[in-house]
């Protein structure tokens, strides 16, 4: 549950500017295969992804580790920074994510 959770708000920042930039999805990829899912089938996770709440999302993540949460910090900002531009909506969702993370 928490890898879903962090995978979902990862796609969230991602799409938050309208576009999944290349490098983005290649960074989704591999932050998939980091957490143990595989590769061949992210195009399933994506729809499982997509399918959670964002709420319960949110909630899953506050309950986690501080080692966990540092770890999910990492992933947000670069994921943020993942398609070379530092775009505002990405910013205002990522801030949101580790309000909601550290809350």
């Amino acid at each position: 549950e928490e890898k879903l959770s962090i995978l979902r708000v990862l796609l969230d920042i991602a799409r938050s500017d309208n576009d999944i930039d290349l490098n983005e999805a290649a960074y989704f990829t591999q932050i998939c295969i980091t957490l143990g899912f595989d590769p061949d089938n992210v195009d399933s996770i994506l729809r499982t992804v997509n399918g959670r709440s964002v709420a319960a999302s949110l909630f899953c993540l506050g309950q986690m580790s501080p080692d966990k949460k540092v770890a999910t910090t990492v992933m947000v900002n670069e994921m943020v920074k993942a398609d070379g531009v530092v775009e505002q909506e990405e910013v205002n969702v990522a801030t949101a994510v580790l309000a909601a993370m550290f809350a």
